[in-house]
Protein backbone atom coordinates (compact mmCIF):
# COMPACT_ATOMS: atom_id res chain seq x y z
CA UNK A 1 0.00 0.00 0.00
CA UNK A 2 1.63 3.24 -1.13
CA UNK A 3 -0.43 5.65 0.97
CA UNK A 4 0.04 4.77 4.62
CA UNK A 5 0.89 5.98 8.10
CA UNK A 6 4.55 6.68 8.73
CA UNK A 7 6.71 6.91 11.84
CA UNK A 8 9.52 9.47 12.02
CA UNK A 9 11.46 8.99 15.22
CA UNK A 10 8.86 9.01 17.99
CA UNK A 11 6.29 10.78 15.79
CA UNK A 12 3.44 8.89 14.14
CA UNK A 13 2.21 10.82 11.10
CA UNK A 14 -1.22 9.75 9.73
CA UNK A 15 -0.06 9.72 6.10
CA UNK A 16 3.01 10.07 3.89
CA UNK A 17 2.19 12.94 1.51
CA UNK A 18 3.95 16.10 2.68
CA UNK A 19 4.12 19.78 1.73
CA UNK A 20 7.72 20.89 1.16
CA UNK A 21 9.37 23.92 2.74
CA UNK A 22 9.46 26.68 0.10
CA UNK A 23 10.91 30.13 0.73
CA UNK A 24 8.37 32.83 -0.03
CA UNK A 25 5.64 30.25 -0.67
CA UNK A 26 4.85 27.98 2.28
CA UNK A 27 3.70 30.64 4.73
CA UNK A 28 0.90 29.90 7.17
CA UNK A 29 -1.89 30.92 4.78
CA UNK A 30 -0.73 28.53 2.06
CA UNK A 31 0.07 25.73 4.49
CA UNK A 32 -3.42 26.09 5.95
CA UNK A 33 -4.97 25.52 2.52
CA UNK A 34 -2.73 22.50 1.90
CA UNK A 35 -3.60 21.03 5.30
CA UNK A 36 -7.29 21.49 4.56
CA UNK A 37 -6.74 19.62 1.32
CA UNK A 38 -5.02 16.70 3.00
CA UNK A 39 -1.30 17.43 3.39
CA UNK A 40 -0.29 15.04 6.17
CA UNK A 41 2.74 17.04 7.27
CA UNK A 42 3.62 20.64 6.42
CA UNK A 43 6.98 22.37 6.58
CA UNK A 44 7.59 26.05 7.24
CA UNK A 45 9.65 28.24 4.98
CA UNK A 46 13.37 28.21 5.74
CA UNK A 47 13.93 29.76 9.16
CA UNK A 48 17.24 31.45 9.91
CA UNK A 49 18.88 29.92 12.96
CA UNK A 50 20.44 33.30 13.73
CA UNK A 51 17.11 35.08 13.35
CA UNK A 52 15.47 32.57 15.65
CA UNK A 53 18.20 32.77 18.28
CA UNK A 54 18.19 36.58 18.31
CA UNK A 55 14.38 36.87 18.38
CA UNK A 56 13.88 38.44 14.96
CA UNK A 57 10.24 39.48 14.49
CA UNK A 58 10.32 38.40 10.84
CA UNK A 59 11.62 35.01 11.86
CA UNK A 60 8.97 34.62 14.55
CA UNK A 61 6.30 35.37 11.94
CA UNK A 62 7.46 32.38 9.88
CA UNK A 63 6.73 30.09 12.83
CA UNK A 64 3.03 30.88 13.15
CA UNK A 65 0.90 27.74 13.08
CA UNK A 66 -2.70 27.39 11.94
CA UNK A 67 -5.22 25.22 13.79
CA UNK A 68 -5.52 23.00 10.72
CA UNK A 69 -1.84 22.03 10.94
CA UNK A 70 -1.78 19.14 13.35
CA UNK A 71 1.71 18.20 12.13
CA UNK A 72 4.03 21.15 11.46
CA UNK A 73 7.76 20.77 10.90
CA UNK A 74 10.17 23.70 11.09
CA UNK A 75 13.13 23.89 8.73
CA UNK A 76 16.18 25.81 9.94
CA UNK A 77 19.30 26.91 8.08
CA UNK A 78 22.72 28.32 8.95
CA UNK A 79 26.36 27.77 8.12
CA UNK A 80 27.20 27.97 11.83
CA UNK A 81 26.83 24.61 13.56
CA UNK A 82 26.67 26.09 17.05
CA UNK A 83 23.86 28.37 15.95
CA UNK A 84 21.91 25.46 14.44
CA UNK A 85 22.22 23.54 17.70
CA UNK A 86 21.03 26.50 19.78
CA UNK A 87 18.17 27.18 17.37
CA UNK A 88 17.01 23.57 17.59
CA UNK A 89 16.98 23.77 21.39
CA UNK A 90 14.99 26.99 21.31
CA UNK A 91 12.50 25.56 18.83
CA UNK A 92 11.79 22.58 21.05
CA UNK A 93 11.52 24.63 24.23
CA UNK A 94 9.51 27.54 22.83
CA UNK A 95 7.64 26.53 19.66
CA UNK A 96 7.27 22.75 20.04
CA UNK A 97 7.29 21.69 16.35
CA UNK A 98 6.66 18.02 15.64
CA UNK A 99 9.90 17.83 13.58
CA UNK A 100 12.99 19.99 13.17
CA UNK A 101 14.56 19.83 9.71
CA UNK A 102 18.10 20.87 8.80
CA UNK A 103 18.31 22.52 5.39
CA UNK A 104 21.28 21.12 3.49
CA UNK A 105 19.86 21.53 0.02
CA UNK A 106 19.02 25.16 -0.76
CA UNK A 107 20.99 26.11 -3.92
CA UNK A 108 20.41 29.88 -3.75
CA UNK A 109 23.76 31.76 -3.77
CA UNK A 110 22.87 34.15 -0.95
CA UNK A 111 22.35 31.08 1.25
CA UNK A 112 25.25 28.90 0.09
CA UNK A 113 27.81 31.72 0.26
CA UNK A 114 27.29 31.78 4.03
CA UNK A 115 28.07 28.07 4.25
CA UNK A 116 24.40 27.17 4.70
CA UNK A 117 21.99 25.16 2.55
CA UNK A 118 23.65 22.97 -0.08
CA UNK A 119 27.08 24.26 1.00
CA UNK A 120 26.80 22.06 4.10
CA UNK A 121 27.06 19.03 1.82
CA UNK A 122 30.68 19.92 1.20
CA UNK A 123 31.36 19.05 4.85
CA UNK A 124 29.84 15.66 5.76
CA UNK A 125 31.53 15.63 9.15
CA UNK A 126 30.02 18.99 9.96
CA UNK A 127 26.58 17.57 9.20
CA UNK A 128 27.42 14.63 11.44
CA UNK A 129 28.42 16.93 14.30
CA UNK A 130 25.31 19.11 13.95
CA UNK A 131 22.83 16.23 13.99
CA UNK A 132 24.71 14.28 16.65
CA UNK A 133 24.84 17.23 19.02
CA UNK A 134 21.21 18.18 18.46
CA UNK A 135 20.12 14.59 19.14
CA UNK A 136 21.96 14.68 22.46
CA UNK A 137 20.06 17.78 23.58
CA UNK A 138 16.45 17.44 22.40
CA UNK A 139 13.81 14.75 21.87
CA UNK A 140 12.06 16.26 18.84
CA UNK A 141 12.62 14.12 15.71
CA UNK A 142 15.35 15.50 13.43
CA UNK A 143 15.24 15.30 9.64
CA UNK A 144 17.59 16.61 6.98
CA UNK A 145 16.87 17.76 3.43
CA UNK A 146 19.72 17.35 0.96
CA UNK A 147 20.56 17.35 -2.74
CA UNK A 148 22.57 14.88 -4.81
CA UNK A 149 25.73 16.93 -4.39
CA UNK A 150 27.39 20.18 -5.39
CA UNK A 151 27.66 19.32 -9.09
CA UNK A 152 27.81 16.26 -11.35
CA UNK A 153 31.48 15.77 -10.52
CA UNK A 154 30.76 15.87 -6.79
CA UNK A 155 27.81 13.57 -6.10
CA UNK A 156 28.22 12.79 -2.42
CA UNK A 157 24.62 12.16 -1.35
CA UNK A 158 25.50 8.67 -0.14
CA UNK A 159 28.29 10.01 2.05
CA UNK A 160 25.92 12.58 3.51
CA UNK A 161 23.25 9.95 4.14
CA UNK A 162 25.82 7.78 5.91
CA UNK A 163 26.97 10.66 8.13
CA UNK A 164 23.38 11.62 8.95
CA UNK A 165 22.41 8.06 9.88
CA UNK A 166 25.47 7.59 12.07
CA UNK A 167 24.58 10.84 13.84
CA UNK A 168 21.06 9.59 14.55
CA UNK A 169 18.88 11.39 11.99
CA UNK A 170 15.24 10.25 12.03
CA UNK A 171 14.51 10.77 8.32
CA UNK A 172 16.20 12.08 5.20
CA UNK A 173 14.63 13.94 2.28
CA UNK A 174 16.53 14.16 -0.98
CA UNK A 175 15.85 16.37 -3.98
CA UNK A 176 17.97 14.51 -6.53
CA UNK A 177 19.42 17.47 -8.35
CA UNK A 178 22.80 19.07 -7.72
CA UNK A 179 23.35 22.52 -6.29
CA UNK A 180 24.55 23.82 -9.67
CA UNK A 181 21.42 22.45 -11.39
CA UNK A 182 19.18 24.53 -9.19
CA UNK A 183 15.72 23.63 -10.48
CA UNK A 184 16.75 23.00 -14.09
CA UNK A 185 17.14 19.70 -15.87
CA UNK A 186 15.67 16.56 -14.35
CA UNK A 187 15.62 15.02 -10.89
CA UNK A 188 17.51 11.70 -10.96
CA UNK A 189 15.39 9.33 -8.88
CA UNK A 190 18.04 6.62 -8.96
CA UNK A 191 19.77 8.62 -6.21
CA UNK A 192 16.70 8.22 -3.98
CA UNK A 193 16.52 4.52 -4.78
CA UNK A 194 20.21 4.06 -4.02
CA UNK A 195 19.84 5.53 -0.54
CA UNK A 196 16.76 3.47 0.28
CA UNK A 197 18.35 0.25 -0.95
CA UNK A 198 21.55 0.81 1.02
CA UNK A 199 19.75 1.99 4.17
CA UNK A 200 16.38 0.19 4.24
CA UNK A 201 15.88 1.13 7.89
CA UNK A 202 16.07 4.86 7.09
CA UNK A 203 12.88 6.83 6.48
CA UNK A 204 13.52 8.29 3.01
CA UNK A 205 11.41 11.13 1.63
CA UNK A 206 11.42 11.78 -2.11
CA UNK A 207 11.31 15.28 -3.58
CA UNK A 208 11.78 16.88 -7.01
CA UNK A 209 9.65 16.88 -10.19
CA UNK A 210 6.59 15.62 -8.33
CA UNK A 211 3.85 17.71 -9.89
CA UNK A 212 0.85 15.38 -10.14
CA UNK A 213 -0.74 12.38 -8.41
CA UNK A 214 0.71 10.18 -11.15
CA UNK A 215 4.21 11.47 -10.38
CA UNK A 216 3.70 10.76 -6.69
CA UNK A 217 2.87 7.15 -7.55
CA UNK A 218 5.88 6.93 -9.85
CA UNK A 219 8.18 8.27 -7.14
CA UNK A 220 7.01 5.58 -4.72
CA UNK A 221 7.28 2.77 -7.26
CA UNK A 222 10.61 3.81 -8.77
CA UNK A 223 12.46 4.51 -5.54
CA UNK A 224 10.88 2.52 -2.73
CA UNK A 225 10.72 5.74 -0.69
CA UNK A 226 8.62 5.98 2.46
CA UNK A 227 7.06 9.39 1.82
CA UNK A 228 6.79 12.02 -0.88
CA UNK A 229 7.27 15.77 -0.49
CA UNK A 230 5.41 17.99 -2.96
CA UNK A 231 6.90 21.42 -3.65
CA UNK A 232 6.28 23.32 -6.91
CA UNK A 233 3.54 20.86 -7.79
CA UNK A 234 1.39 22.42 -5.07
CA UNK A 235 1.75 26.04 -6.24
CA UNK A 236 -1.69 27.12 -7.39
CA UNK A 237 -2.87 23.57 -6.70
CA UNK A 238 -3.27 22.98 -2.95
CA UNK A 239 -5.87 20.34 -3.85
CA UNK A 240 -3.06 18.12 -5.20
CA UNK A 241 -2.86 16.47 -1.77
CA UNK A 242 -6.51 15.43 -1.87
CA UNK A 243 -6.17 14.33 -5.48
CA UNK A 244 -3.07 12.27 -4.67
CA UNK A 245 -4.83 10.36 -1.91
CA UNK A 246 -7.80 9.72 -4.21
CA UNK A 247 -5.48 8.43 -6.92
CA UNK A 248 -3.37 6.21 -4.67
CA UNK A 249 -6.46 4.73 -3.01
CA UNK A 250 -8.90 4.50 -5.95
CA UNK A 251 -6.88 4.96 -9.14
CA UNK A 252 -8.58 8.18 -10.19
CA UNK A 253 -9.10 11.72 -8.97
CA UNK A 254 -11.30 14.73 -9.61
CA UNK A 255 -10.09 18.00 -11.09
CA UNK A 256 -11.39 21.13 -9.37
CA UNK A 257 -14.12 23.03 -11.22
CA UNK A 258 -14.00 26.79 -11.64
CA UNK A 259 -16.13 27.26 -8.53
CA UNK A 260 -13.62 25.43 -6.32
CA UNK A 261 -10.70 27.32 -7.85
CA UNK A 262 -12.37 30.66 -7.17
CA UNK A 263 -13.35 29.63 -3.65
CA UNK A 264 -9.77 28.55 -2.93
CA UNK A 265 -8.42 31.86 -4.22
CA UNK A 266 -10.81 33.76 -1.97
CA UNK A 267 -9.89 31.67 1.07
CA UNK A 268 -6.20 32.17 0.34
CA UNK A 269 -6.82 35.92 0.19
CA UNK A 270 -8.68 35.83 3.49
CA UNK A 271 -6.03 33.76 5.28
CA UNK A 272 -3.16 35.88 3.95
CA UNK A 273 -4.80 39.10 5.13
CA UNK A 274 -5.46 37.59 8.56
CA UNK A 275 -1.80 36.60 8.79
CA UNK A 276 -0.01 39.59 7.29
CA UNK A 277 -2.45 42.45 6.87
CA UNK A 278 -4.06 43.66 3.66
CA UNK A 279 -1.16 45.70 2.28
CA UNK A 280 1.43 42.91 2.47
CA UNK A 281 -1.00 40.16 1.49
CA UNK A 282 -2.17 41.98 -1.62
CA UNK A 283 1.41 42.30 -2.84
CA UNK A 284 2.52 38.76 -2.03
CA UNK A 285 -0.56 37.02 -3.44
CA UNK A 286 -0.04 38.17 -7.01
CA UNK A 287 2.22 35.23 -7.82
CA UNK A 288 -0.20 32.77 -6.24
CA UNK A 289 -3.13 34.15 -8.22
CA UNK A 290 -1.16 33.73 -11.44
CA UNK A 291 -0.61 30.06 -10.57
CA UNK A 292 -4.27 29.46 -9.73
CA UNK A 293 -5.50 30.68 -13.11
CA UNK A 294 -2.99 28.77 -15.21
CA UNK A 295 -4.84 27.04 -18.01
CA UNK A 296 -8.17 28.82 -17.67
CA UNK A 297 -9.57 31.08 -20.44
CA UNK A 298 -8.06 34.57 -20.69
CA UNK A 299 -5.37 33.73 -18.14
CA UNK A 300 -2.83 36.09 -19.71
CA UNK A 301 -5.11 39.11 -19.30
CA UNK A 302 -6.11 38.04 -15.81
CA UNK A 303 -2.45 37.84 -14.77
CA UNK A 304 -1.93 41.44 -15.83
CA UNK A 305 -5.06 42.49 -13.97
CA UNK A 306 -3.96 40.74 -10.78
CA UNK A 307 -0.66 42.63 -10.89
CA UNK A 308 -2.70 45.85 -10.77
CA UNK A 309 -4.73 44.84 -7.70
CA UNK A 310 -4.19 47.21 -4.79
CA UNK A 311 -6.77 46.00 -2.26
CA UNK A 312 -8.82 43.07 -1.04
CA UNK A 313 -11.83 44.43 -2.92
CA UNK A 314 -9.83 44.59 -6.16
CA UNK A 315 -8.96 40.92 -5.77
CA UNK A 316 -12.53 39.93 -4.96
CA UNK A 317 -13.98 41.76 -7.98
CA UNK A 318 -11.43 40.17 -10.29
CA UNK A 319 -11.90 36.67 -8.88
CA UNK A 320 -15.69 37.07 -9.15
CA UNK A 321 -15.30 37.96 -12.86
CA UNK A 322 -13.65 34.62 -13.67
CA UNK A 323 -15.96 32.26 -15.50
Amino acid sequence: MLYRKIKIGSLQVPGNIFLAPMAGISDMAFRKLCAQNGADLTYTEMVSAEGLFYNSKKTEALLKKSQEEKYLAVQIFSGNEDMLIKAAEKLENTYHPCIIDINSGCPVPKVTKTGAGAALMREPQKIYRIINEIKKRIITPITIKIRSGWNQEFLNYMEIATAAIEAGVDALCIHPRTKTQGYSGFADRTHIKNIKEKFPQLVVIASGDINSPEEVESAFLETGCDAVMIARGSMGKPWIFRQTKEYLNYGKYKEPDISEIKNTMLRHLEYAIEEKGERTAVKELRKHMAWYIKGIPHAAKLRKDFISCQSQDDYKRLIDSIS
